[in-house]
């Protein structure tokens, strides 16, 4: 509401947040129920404190298939599973052929919950050599968007600049779209080293003109959820 309110008219149509695949949380039916009276549809966005080994091994099924429970009755969710996969800050980052796995197994364990989603696959765009997104795909066939995150840390780390679309996440978004999936832009960018407010109408500009089919934008950090 309050992106809404900046922009002066209703902009977001989208709310997400993360949650964690192995600890179901008891809000999430409820939060859910408040987004659609809102008139938001959700993202969830799926993470884990696990290993990749041990999200194959089953032996977290039971919770992951509660919180999968969650989402049911919920037809126009998106599930973005691991997201950030290639990148070595989450426990799960790791073999790009067990990722896709994983990732398959995880769906269909949604899917036998009776879970009906829009699927996301959501790398981030940098990455060390040797763990490129592109490695990770889990196939076209399991996967309906693609949402890149990339990110603006302004001035906040030595040696970092400023960064604007183009040199944020122009070259990883061509990357993505070799998919051939619509591609989303998971993104947000801190205050130190530049204007904010410039830095967002210019990202809206340059979304529509890409264009992408939607742009998620990360907004607030709560002790008990974030949100998109």
């Amino acid at each position: 509401e309050e992106a809404n309110t900046w922009v002066g008219t209703r902009a977001a149509t989208v709310v997400g947040i993360f949650v964690a695949l192995e600890q179901p949380q008891p809000q999430v039916p409820e939060f859910l129920n408040a987004l659609r009276s809102a008139g938001y549809v959700p993202w969830m966005a799926m993470l884990s404190s696990l290993s990749l080994e041990q999200l194959a091994s089953g032996a977290y099924d039971s919770a992951i298939r509660t919180s999968a429970r969650q989402l049911v009755g919920h037809a126009s969710v998106y599930v973005s599973l691991l997201p950030e996969m290639n990148g070595r800050w989450f426990s799960y980052y790791g073999s790009p052929d067990l990722y896709q796995q994983v990732y398959r197994r995880l769906r269909a364990l949604f899917q036998a919950e009776g879970v009906t989603a829009t699927w996301v696959f959501a790398p981030n765009g940098w990455s060390m050599v040797g763990d490129e997104f592109e490695l990770y795909f889990p196939g076209g066939d399991a996967v309906d968007i693609v949402a890149l995150s990339a990110y603006n840390f302004g001035a906040c780390y030595p040696g970092v600049d400023w960064q604007n679309f183009d040199v944020m996440a122009r070259s990883y978004l061509d990357r993505a779209r070799n998919f051939g999936k619509p591609v989303w832009l998971d993104t947000g960018t801190l205050e130190a080293g530049g204007d904010k407010d410039a830095w967002l109408r210019d990202l809206f500009d340059q979304a529509r003109a890409y264009p992408l089919q939607g742009v998620l934008y990360f907004n607030l950090v709560t002790e008990s959820m974030a949100t998109l």
